[in-house]
């Protein structure tokens, strides 16, 4: 069962909303919308592991990318 077409638009300008105003504005792009999440990872044998994934152009999503940095914090 698929969710409503406009669950799935707020899910998209939030994750737009990550990287225009929230904690993954180091993704930002001139002229282009970047969509994203970041995230963090507990880690018992140090400082958590830190996450990012976005794509872009938020509209039409041609790159992807996915990073993790291990005791990232």
């Amino acid at each position: 069962m698929s969710a409503p077409a406009e669950d799935w638009e707020a899910v998209h300008k939030a994750l737009e909303l990550v990287v225009s105003e929230g904690t993954g504005t180091a993704a930002r792009a001139p002229g282009v919308a970047v969509a994203g999440k970041t995230g963090t990872a507990q880690n018992p044998h140090g400082q958590d592991d830190a996450l990012f994934i976005c794509d872009a152009p938020a509209d039409d999503p041609q790159i992807a990318s996915a990073v993790g940095m291990d005791n990232g914090g």
